[in-house]
């Protein structure tokens, strides 16, 4: 009898925090500089009103991808016969 493979689920850190922590970043890191007069309440207000779920959206994909692409070349090269 044929034995089913594990159910391969990302866990909490590459799901939720990575994402996150990327996303603030990038969406941090993209400010225009020119406009001095931002303040740190400024900027978290314009990450709060759209451009984090946005940047988040991105990455979580991206990570989604890369995590179940490692798994699929993995399994390739290591079948068990």
């Amino acid at each position: 009898m044929e034995e089913s493979a594990p159910d391969r689920k990302p866990g909490r850190l590459l799901s939720l925090y990575l994402p996150a922590t990327l996303g603030v970043l990038t969406a941090a890191l993209s400010v225009p500089y020119c406009s001095c007069e931002l303040t740190w309440s400024q900027m978290l207000l314009g990450l709060a009103t759209g451009g984090f779920i946005v940047v988040f959206g991105i990455w979580w994909i991206a990570v989604m991808v890369c995590f179940h692409a490692y798994h699929f070349v993995r399994g390739i090269f290591h079948h068990p016969n």
